[in-house]
């Protein structure tokens, strides 16, 4: 599948097309792991929206930076990665906010708004 096709795939392995949605949209929130893997499949997400005609959406876009491990206990290396991505995600979005580590969020699964830290909850306020 190409990225400029706008497509995604639901859990159920339905494939859905994201062009008329995007065309009634106002702002596009993009949600992040502090990952390089993530951050690439944000970045080609962008690109893609860029190239069929949204570039506004990726200026006035939010994204949320979730960090994957406690910033306390956090490997030098990983602070360093995340603040790259960090950077390079400002200079093309509105808002680039981070979002503290919370292991509700590491699986990547459905969140369970009830099992947020408050600091989550609060981050994403």
């Amino acid at each position: 599948m190409s990225w400029h096709e706008l497509k995604y795939e639901t859990e159920k392995g339905q494939c859905l097309s994201l062009t008329r949605p995007l065309g009634h949209a106002e702002q596009v929130v993009i949600p992040v792991a502090a990952g390089r893997d993530s951050a690439t499949v944000a970045q080609k997400m962008m690109r893609s929206l860029v190239a069929t005609g949204h570039e506004d959406l990726v200026r006035r876009a939010v994204v949320l930076l979730h960090d994957l491990e406690p910033a306390e206990s956090a490997d030098p290396g990983y602070l360093h990665v995340a603040q790259e991505i960090a950077a390079d995600l400002e200079p093309q979005v509105a808002a680039v906010i981070p979002i503290p580590f919370d292991p509700a969020l590491k699986e990547g699964a459905r969140i369970d708004p009830t099992v947020l830290s408050e600091a989550t909850r609060t981050a994403y306020r």
